[in-house]
Formats: structure tokens, sequence, C-alpha cells
């Protein structure tokens, strides 16, 4: 029999400093014969920390877990306390997990910065595995496990992707009892579908990462939202917005950065999703041209800034 608990805990976290601090934490845990999924939501999303496995399934004598940090075949080359370089946000309902990575701006105290999530799943360890374009989906005799991943690339010999902007990965536990057939697990993952996108609340100044998975009846989703005053935009424009115009958006090759009335100083910043400026100049015209061939797809915020104030506003790039 199947059984989801929710457990309150209370446990220390150590930081990258010496000082301990006492939490509050939801842990879920799916358990169904020889397979369990559990996880720990909303447990400092974005963040570095020694949280080894957020998310975890085991399945019969394998466990199945995403890492940020340094990606190796080798598990013994990470550093010695397996620390996550960025924590995700995890939700799960009932046997489903969504695993969404999203680095926010770190403290400079804090050096480890690998731009990768890696996926542990080790192939021996299984009757049978079938990779099914993102999906990853493997058989302990009767116990079953799919990861759709964010990629399909490898990294030092294990499934790995960049995180940077956001990534999302999900897990489905599952066996005989549920589901019957290995087929029949495959073809409730072949029906699943995966949403993800990116957008800007301009109400909310919030730049905004979502992530959906619909599967097996069940839909497991969330927004994850962050202020952009927190990803480098440091003031909340003071005029009316309208008078800054960015096209096109979605931008592909190059951006428009046009002005109802340019003013006569004043300086143009572009900063990235984890707010670091990827542009800056002068005001020269009222309408500028950017070239953003080589800049990573994401979310991007403008910000003008002259004497009479500042104006933002944000644009997506999509090759």
């Amino acid at each position: 029999m199947a059984s989801v608990i929710a457990l309150n805990l209370s446990f220390s976290m150590y930081t990258s400093g010496s000082s301990q601090q006492l939490y509050s934490d939801t842990i879920a845990v799916f358990k169904h014969n020889s397979i369990t999924l559990s996880s720990v939501r909303d447990y400092w999303p974005g963040y570095w920390g020694y949280q080894q496995y957020p998310c975890v399934a085991n399945i019969a004598t394998t466990s199945v877990y995403t890492a940020s940090g340094i990606a190796d075949s080798i598990r013994d080359n990470r550093s010695h306390n397996n620390e996550n370089d960025d924590l995700p946000y995890v939700k799960q309902v009932k046997n489903v997990a969504l695993e969404m990575y999203r680095p926010l701006p770190k403290s400079t105290v804090v050096t480890q910065s690998n731009p990768t999530v890696s996926l542990h799943w080790r192939n021996a360890d299984y009757s049978e595995v079938r990779n099914d374009n993102l999906w990853l989906v493997g058989r302990v005799k009767n116990n079953y496990v799919g990861v759709r991943r964010s990629c399909a690339e490898m990294i030092n010999g294990v499934w790995g992707c960049e995180k940077t902007p956001g990534s999302s990965w999900v897990i489905i536990v599952g066996d005989s009892l549920m589901y019957g057939s290995f087929n029949n697990f495959q073809a409730i993952i072949d029906s699943s579908r995966f949403t993800e996108r990116w957008y800007c609340d301009s109400v909310a100044q919030q730049s905004d990462y979502f992530a959906q998975i619909i599967i097996d009846g069940d839909t497991v989703n969330h927004v994850w939202g962050v202020d952009i005053l927190a990803t480098g935009i440091n003031e909340v424009s003071s005029l009316n917005n309208a008078g800054l115009i960015v096209y096109p958006n979605p931008a592909s090759t190059s951006l428009n950065i046009a002005f109802d009335d340019a003013p006569a100083t004043g300086v143009i910043e572009v900063y990235d999703i984890i707010g670091e400026l990827v542009f800056q100049s002068g005001i020269n015209s009222k309408t500028m041209t950017i070239s953003i061939n080589h800049w990573r797809e994401g979310m991007y915020a403008v910000r003008v800034s002259s004497d009479s104030g500042t104006l933002s506003k944000c644009f997506l790039v999509s090759h």
C-alpha cells in the first residue's frame, strides 16, 4: 500500500561560516513496498548549502538523485562535504517530484560556482534501462523509476546539464503493482506533458521561472519569482516606464532600446537573470541597437538611469 507522509522538522544547517541555526522544514515521503521518493520542500532554494539530497528516490537496491556542483562519475571527486552549489526548489505530489534549479546571487565569501547539475544514476544497478529523449527510465526487477533530465548531455561520464539561468528535472517512481508492466510505466511517461518558460511580471517587478509536469493524472508546478531588485536592479522605477521601449521581445540577434524623449545624459545597463552586468553604455540617441548574438538564452532586465530617475524593463533572449 502506497503512502505519502509530510513531516515538519527542525534541524541544523551549517552555512559557509561556523555559525549554526535552526530551520523548520517540510519533508514529503512516498513509500510503496521497495520504492521510496522523499524530498525537502523550500529548503533555501537557489542558495549554497550542505544539504546533500534535497530529493532522492530509492528503487530496491539503488538510489537516484541530482546534485549541483562538480559533475564527475567518481563521486569522491566532489568536495568532502558534497555540498550543492545551488539548492533546488522541490515540489512533490505523491510519487512525482519536480526539481527546479535557479542560482541566486551569493555572498562573495562563497566561492563555489560550478554551473552544472548532474544525475546520480548507475546503469549497472538496473535490470533494464531505456534512454527515451529527455527521459531516462530504469527497472530493477519489478520496481521502476523515470527521470526527465533538463538536457540529454553527459559531462565527465555522467548525465549533466548547465543550471544557468535555470533548469528543471522530474523524478517519478512506481512498481508493477501500481503500473503493471514496465512497458505500461513507459507509456505513462510518454503521455506526460512538461512545460517550462520564463516571463517578466512587470507589475510585481519580478522575473518568473515556471515549470510544470502533468503525468498520470497529477499536475506538479511552481512559479519561482525573484524580485528584479535582487538580480541587479537596485532601484524601483520612479518614472513612467512607457517612455522606455524595448523590442523585439523575445529578441534573437539584436535588441533595440528606444525612448520617447532621450535624456541628455544617462546610462543604459543590462543585467542577466542572476544579476551580472552584461552590457553598459551611455545614451547617445533616441534609439540604440545592441547585438545579442552570443548572449545566453533567458530573461534580462534593462535599466536606464539619468538625472530624471530610473526606468527598467524585462525582455527575453531566445535564439
